[in-house]
């Protein structure tokens, strides 16, 4: 043991005996026994807003901690950092909390104590910034935005009064008012916005839905069509401002046909069913209209083999005869499915003729099919005899 230590250890021992005290050599230092914490009101927090203080305390030299006692507690949503002595975090509820917090010096047994109050207020509520909503126009798209201020997001907004115009929507999540008007006027209704907290305000708006020059659609139900046949239909409207412009906004039109925004639908169709679309005309003037229609595309007919029976052909010489066909939608293809042509005979798939010269002597029976643009079929079973040619004479 060195002569320094030693001292140090007999002056430890010397100040325990005359005073009755067990204190360590940092304690005897000093600067923690005057420790005191100066911080002794703090500001009030607002429900749902971030919440920062900085505790104080004076004395010590050397680092101090932080702690709350057992008696009492942080507002819900706040937290204290044990290092720095920073209260911070979002306050949950809105309350009055009393606690007492600790600070103490490190490497001593020093601490001083603060009984603090904390006052949480509650959020200010939401506020609708509309007051006006634009107005709209039949048939075209719409859309605007409730505004909100103050409260705590994310809102939820909710008609609790009224309605909106035919074919417009309000998102609950944004309070964004869309879609297509579908009818004309004016709408009363009241908006309720509540915020995170539960807080409610209400508003009162007016929606007005201007109607449109062009009066109607007069084309309602479509000429109806038939699967590979040419289509040809017109479309017509009443009022507004000549030259009309043509689309469609919703659904489509059967596969093959196509609308000319001068109104004219046209082409082959090559699909059948019912097809539903929504029309729409604008004037010159840019009024619109919309209407919804609908066409009906019959299916094709199959195709038939008019060919019951074929010519005899006769054993080394030319042979030439031609497939018919009716019905269904031209060009056919013809394939031989089942069975065999005589020796020699080869049938051609785009024209249906068989042709060639048959070698031998022999009656084949065979299966043709013939199938249309549209993939539709029909077959018939045909029979070919070669015969001997003749002898000369």
């Amino acid at each position: 043991m060195s002569r320094r230590t030693a001292a140090s250890l007999t002056l430890a021992a010397l100040a325990m005996g005359s005073v009755g005290l067990t204190l360590s050599p940092v304690a005897q230092a000093g600067a923690a026994q005057t420790l005191s914490i100066t911080t002794t009101s703090l500001p009030t927090a607002t429900q749902g807003a971030p919440y920062e203080v900085q505790l104080q305390a004076t004395g010590a030299t050397h680092a101090v901690t932080w702690s709350i006692s057992t008696t009492g507690e942080l507002p819900r949503g706040l937290v204290l950092n044990h290092l720095s002595g920073v209260i911070t975090g979002v306050p949950r509820t809105i309350v009055d909390e009393t606690f007492t917090v600790v600070a103490h010096a490190a490497g001593t047994n020093v601490v001083a104590t603060q009984t603090l109050t904390l006052d949480v207020s509650a959020a200010p509520s939401p506020t609708s910034t509309s007051t006006v909503l634009p107005n709209g126009a039949l048939g075209q798209p719409y859309a605007t935005t409730i505004g909100v201020t103050g409260g705590t997001a994310p809102y939820v907004f909710a008609i609790t009064q009224g309605q909106l115009p035919k074919g417009l929507v309000l998102n609950h999540q944004t309070g964004q008012i869309s879609g297509t008007p579908k009818a004309a006027g004016t709408q009363q209704l009241t908006v309720a916005v509540m915020d995170h907290w539960k807080a409610i305000t209400k508003v009162s708006l007016s929606l007005t839905i201007t109607g449109p020059t062009v009066e109607a659609i007069t084309t309602t139900t479509l000429n109806n069509g038939t699967q590979g046949v040419t289509y040809l239909d017109e479309l017509a409207a009443t009022g507004g401002t000549a030259p009309y412009r043509w689309s469609i906004v919703a659904g489509e039109l059967p596969r093959g046909l196509h609308l000319d925004p001068a109104g004219i639908i046209s082409g082959v169709p090559t699909a059948n069913g019912t097809q539903q679309v929504t029309l729409k005309v604008t004037d010159s003037k840019g009024d619109v209209t919309t209407e919804a229609a609908s066409i009906t595309i019959a299916a094709a007919a199959s195709p038939v083999i008019d060919t019951t029976s074929l010519p005899t052909a006769t054993a080394g010489s030319l042979y030439v005869t031609q497939l018919q066909a009716s019905g269904g939608t031209a060009p056919y293809t013809w394939h031989l499915v089942s069975g065999q042509l005589p020796n020699g005979l080869h049938l051609d798939p785009a024209s249906g003729q068989i042709t060639g010269e048959a070698n031998r002597t022999v009656s084949e029976t065979f299966t043709v099919a013939v199938l249309d643009h549209l993939r539709a079929t029909a077959s018939a079973t045909l029979t070919i005899s070669v015969v001997a040619a003749a002898p000369a004479s």
